[in-house]
Protein backbone atom coordinates (compact mmCIF):
# COMPACT_ATOMS: atom_id res chain seq x y z
CA UNK A 1 0.00 0.00 0.00
CA UNK A 2 1.11 3.64 -0.73
CA UNK A 3 1.50 5.68 1.60
CA UNK A 4 2.56 9.05 -0.44
CA UNK A 5 1.83 10.08 -3.74
CA UNK A 6 4.84 8.19 -6.01
CA UNK A 7 6.15 9.07 -9.33
CA UNK A 8 7.63 6.43 -11.73
CA UNK A 9 9.74 7.36 -15.17
CA UNK A 10 10.21 5.11 -18.16
CA UNK A 11 12.28 4.89 -21.63
CA UNK A 12 11.75 2.28 -23.90
CA UNK A 13 13.15 2.11 -27.36
CA UNK A 14 11.79 0.07 -29.84
CA UNK A 15 12.73 -1.83 -33.64
CA UNK A 16 10.55 -3.34 -35.92
CA UNK A 17 11.57 -4.14 -39.54
CA UNK A 18 8.78 -5.36 -42.07
CA UNK A 19 11.13 -6.08 -44.86
CA UNK A 20 10.66 -9.74 -45.85
CA UNK A 21 10.79 -11.18 -49.37
CA UNK A 22 8.84 -8.95 -51.76
CA UNK A 23 7.68 -6.93 -49.39
CA UNK A 24 8.73 -3.54 -48.61
CA UNK A 25 6.98 -2.11 -45.47
CA UNK A 26 10.36 -0.39 -44.30
CA UNK A 27 11.72 0.03 -40.62
CA UNK A 28 10.35 1.45 -37.77
CA UNK A 29 12.18 2.82 -34.70
CA UNK A 30 10.03 4.07 -31.58
CA UNK A 31 11.00 6.28 -28.77
CA UNK A 32 8.45 6.28 -25.75
CA UNK A 33 8.87 8.16 -22.58
CA UNK A 34 6.04 7.35 -19.80
CA UNK A 35 5.38 9.18 -16.85
CA UNK A 36 3.05 7.18 -13.83
CA UNK A 37 1.59 9.11 -10.85
CA UNK A 38 0.09 7.28 -8.45
CA UNK A 39 -2.30 9.20 -6.06
CA UNK A 40 -2.66 5.97 -3.81
CA UNK A 41 -2.82 2.35 -4.90
CA UNK A 42 -6.45 2.47 -6.39
CA UNK A 43 -5.77 5.48 -8.68
CA UNK A 44 -2.99 6.20 -11.01
CA UNK A 45 -2.76 8.88 -13.93
CA UNK A 46 -0.41 7.55 -16.96
CA UNK A 47 1.00 10.12 -19.51
CA UNK A 48 2.86 8.32 -22.74
CA UNK A 49 4.85 10.06 -25.51
CA UNK A 50 5.59 7.69 -28.29
CA UNK A 51 7.90 9.46 -31.51
CA UNK A 52 8.23 6.77 -34.54
CA UNK A 53 10.63 6.60 -37.48
CA UNK A 54 9.74 5.21 -40.42
CA UNK A 55 12.72 4.58 -43.35
CA UNK A 56 11.91 3.15 -46.33
CA UNK A 57 8.55 1.57 -47.48
CA UNK A 58 6.10 3.48 -49.80
CA UNK A 59 6.18 6.15 -47.17
CA UNK A 60 8.84 7.09 -45.05
CA UNK A 61 7.69 9.45 -41.89
CA UNK A 62 7.87 10.89 -38.58
CA UNK A 63 4.92 9.84 -36.25
CA UNK A 64 4.02 11.49 -33.05
CA UNK A 65 2.15 10.23 -30.17
CA UNK A 66 0.69 11.49 -27.34
CA UNK A 67 -1.51 9.00 -24.75
CA UNK A 68 -3.06 9.90 -21.00
CA UNK A 69 -5.57 7.66 -19.13
CA UNK A 70 -6.38 7.61 -15.59
CA UNK A 71 -6.64 4.28 -13.87
CA UNK A 72 -9.27 3.04 -11.29
CA UNK A 73 -8.38 -0.23 -9.51
CA UNK A 74 -10.60 -1.75 -6.61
Amino acid sequence: MLARPEWQLGLRLSYLDLISGPVDGGQVLVTTADVNWWWNRHLRWRINYHHAVVNGGSTPSHVQILQARVQLMY
